[in-house]
Parts: C-alpha cells; sequence; structure tokens
C-alpha cells in the first residue's frame, strides 16, 4: 500500500509532526506541506529549512505550487503548498 502524508496543519508544528513520525518516515513515499518563504511567526522555519529536512530524511521536491499567501503591495511570496516525494521506496 502508499502511504502519503499532509503535514499542512501549521507552520509551528508541521516540522514537529514530520519529527515525531521517527522512522514511520521510510513508509511514506510522499508528503505536502506548506513552506514559507517568508516567516510571519517566531520560530517558523524558512522553506529552505523545511525542505532540507524532508531531503535528509529521503524526499525529492517534486513540485512547489501557486502561492498560498503572498503579500499583495510587494508581490512576494510568503507561503508555498510544497511537494515531496521518495524515488526510492
Amino acid at each position: 500500500f502508499v502511504i502519503i502524508v499532509s503535514l499542512n496543519v501549521s507552520f509551528l508544528f508541521e516540522m514537529t509532526i514530520f519529527a515525531g513520525l521517527g522512522s514511520l518516515h521510510k513508509i511514506i513515499v510522499a508528503l505536502q506541506s506548506e513552506v514559507s518563504a517568508i516567516p510571519i511567526y517566531k520560530n517558523m522555519p524558512h522553506l529552505t529549512e523545511s525542505i532540507s529536512c524532508f531531503e535528509k530524511a529521503g524526499f525529492d521536491l517534486a513540485g512547489m505550487y501557486p502561492p498560498v499567501v503572498y503579500e499583495q503591495s510587494t508581490l512576494q511570496v510568503v507561503e508555498f503548498d510544497c511537494l515531496m516525494v521518495k524515488a526510492k521506496i
């Protein structure tokens, strides 16, 4: 069977939930998470930190999808939906 996980709960907790999976991440083939280009909360990881964490667990970036939030006055992206997959299962 295939396990796909959506970590879309809150930036402050997504990395905690991912870390809490422990070795269970080995049976997950794909995950979706919102990642922050501009951290708007204290202790919120930047997208590079989040993606690096997922990559260390064996996931590869499959896509960054339309901005969830962007700053209208500057057109800066604040958040993306990020899809990570495992090429090797």
